[in-house]
């Protein structure tokens, strides 16, 4: 990711973002053109200065709801199980899935053609050019698990519909498809059809036409519905799973059956909300989320380089509302203070680690000026804390 237009400080951010999460090997380089990197990059998306992280990071939380949704039915990636995933883009989630799969084992498909180039090119897997026309497109023998992450959520009712029988002859005879849509509770949903769906021809996309790539939004009992009708053996979904915005559904060949009950996935959310500063003493707060609330974070920990600073939890709060703007969490609010060493000088990755009894990610990573005792993501608003 050694591109000329990330900041020194954000890089070694990422760097130890990446570093912490024992993901060596996942490529960093996010291409100029990705629409879902410009779709994070507004202000009142995420804090300035930490558009690539947040990418970074909802790639990887789509990677892990599919195999938390997978296991829940008694499924996974490991060999032989043959993957592909439609509507790839830029490759946000296909890096993910590439550390998960060897490339003969891994199809994406997509329509733009400088996307579907940089897919291949950069993960080395076998990309498919798509079409809006699902009858138009071929890709290579059948799936077990067809992964749809943010495409049912774009498409006019007759594509949505081509598009489940398109899919549904292109599994293994046991195989799954997990795809996403938006749900009608949202606030720019459109009135409905009188069946439960509801599609708007206009989408955050600047390259694809908006009659057929639109915003739609649909009831899962009407998913479930049309589901069957394209032939599809069974049904299950749970509402807001990927990204606290879109439902999640699993699709079965066959009947499905439980392994586990299917509760929320183990996302991980935090953040490193402000710095007060005397002398070299220096206090630091922030918060940590579980998205299960039944799972909530037990342990924090701040690093610095090779330090480990662990942070004082507070008790967890359950906090759940429904739409239009819908929560779901277990969440703590945490402190820490620190005497520093007249030796840490200049700026450094400041990252936050939040742990449940299951699950353990780095949630954020800020820079801290120790010479002004004060964090700083953004060099445009130095100033910023």
């Amino acid at each position: 990711m050694d591109r000329e237009d990330v900041p020194a400080d954000e890089a070694h951010r990422l760097a130890e973002w990446r570093r912490l999460e024992g993901l060596e090997d996942l490529s960093l380089d996010i291409h100029p053109e990705d629409e879902m990197l410009q779709g994070v990059s507004e202000p009142v998306r995420v804090r300035p200065g930490t558009e690539r992280l947040t990418y970074l990071r909802t790639g990887q939380e789509a990677a892990l709801v599919l195999e938390h949704a997978l296991a829940a039915f008694g499924r996974g990636l490991a060999a032989p199980t043959r993957l592909l995933e439609l509507a790839c883009g830029y490759g946000r989630v296909t890096r993910h899935l590439r550390r998960r799969l060897p490339g003969n084992r891994l199809v994406a498909c997509e329509i733009v053609p400088a996307a579907a180039e940089h897919v291949a090119r950069e993960f080395g897997v076998e990309c498919v050019p798509a079409s809006a026309d699902p009858a138009a497109v071929d890709w290579p023998g059948r799936f077990d698990v067809i992964f749809v992450a943010s495409l049912f959520s774009h498409l006019p009712r007759v594509r949505f519909e081509g598009w489940l029988a398109r899919l549904r002859g292109s599994l293994a005879d046991d195989g799954v498809v997990v795809l996403s849509t938006h749900g009608l509770w949202m606030p720019q949903a459109p009135a409905a059809d009188g069946r439960g769906f509801a599609f708007n021809a206009g989408s955050e996309s600047l390259s694809l036409a908006g009659h057929e790539y639109g915003t739609t939004f649909v009831e899962p009992d009407e998913v479930a519905r049309l589901a069957r009708a394209a032939g599809y053996a069974d049904v299950r979904w749970r509402e807001r799973e990927l990204w606290q915005l879109q439902d999640l559904f699993v699709l079965g060949a066959r009947p499905l059956r439980e392994a586990r009950p299917w509760r929320p996935a183990p996302v991980l959310d935090g953040r490193i909300d402000g710095l007060q500063s005397g002398g070299r003493e220096l206090w630091l707060h922030g918060w940590v989320a579980s998205r299960d609330p039944d799972q909530p974070v037990e342990r924090a920990s701040l690093h610095l380089g090779p330090h480990t600073l662990e942070v004082a939890v507070h008790p967890p709060r359950r906090e759940e509302r429904g739409p239009p703007d819908p929560l779901r969490r277990a969440v703590s609010e945490w402190h820490h203070h620190a005497v520093l060493p007249a030796a840490f000088t200049g700026r450094a990755a400041l990252a936050l680690v939040a742990q449940t009894a299951t699950a353990r990610h780095c949630v954020d990573v800020r820079t801290i000026d120790f010479d002004r005792l004060r964090l700083v993501d953004n060099p445009a608003v130095e100033g910023s804390a």
